[in-house]
């Protein structure tokens, strides 16, 4: 039986694992995905995370510092995200969560592995490393870059 305390845990490394096994490819980059809960979940992650990359990576570049935390980029993942998983999933389909705890889960696994790239790619939040970007720094080779 696994203890309560490492549901949490295991939820975000089971999702992350699905993350490894993407091929990139979407049908359909800005609309929401319905697909069954067990496939729209990581998918609906995965978009998550690359859409708050891009915002990331476009922030640090235009103005060599992080972005808003209520920026509209990020709002907008965040909320494709959910509703994705709101359409595709039933209470307690995934682990026995509830729509709104699954949805609160995977917020926090976006954004925590989206600040986690930017932050090693930038410099953390206050972008230390990236005071004087080279030319043509954001055109490839970095992590936000990778999907």
């Amino acid at each position: 039986m696994i203890r309560p305390q490492l549901k949490p845990t295991l939820l975000i490394a089971l999702l992350c694992s699905f993350l490894v096994a993407c091929d990139g490819n979407d049908d359909d980059p800005n609309g929401v995905i319905i697909q069954e809960c067990a496939d729209a979940v990581p998918e609906a992650l995965r978009i998550c995370i690359r859409d708050m990359n891009d915002t990331a990576r476009d922030c640090y570049a235009d103005g060599a510092s992080a972005c808003a935390s209520d920026d509209p980029d990020f709002t907008r993942a965040l909320s494709s995200m959910a509703e994705a998983v709101e359409q595709s999933c039933d209470d307690g389909q995934l682990f026995s969560l509830s729509k709104d705890d699954l949805v609160g889960r995977l917020n926090y696994a976006c954004q925590s592995n989206a600040d986690a790239i930017a932050w090693r790619t930038f410099g953390g939040p206050q972008g230390a490393v990236w005071s004087d970007p080279p030319a043509g720094a954001c055109s490839g080779g970095s992590a936000a870059d990778a999907e």
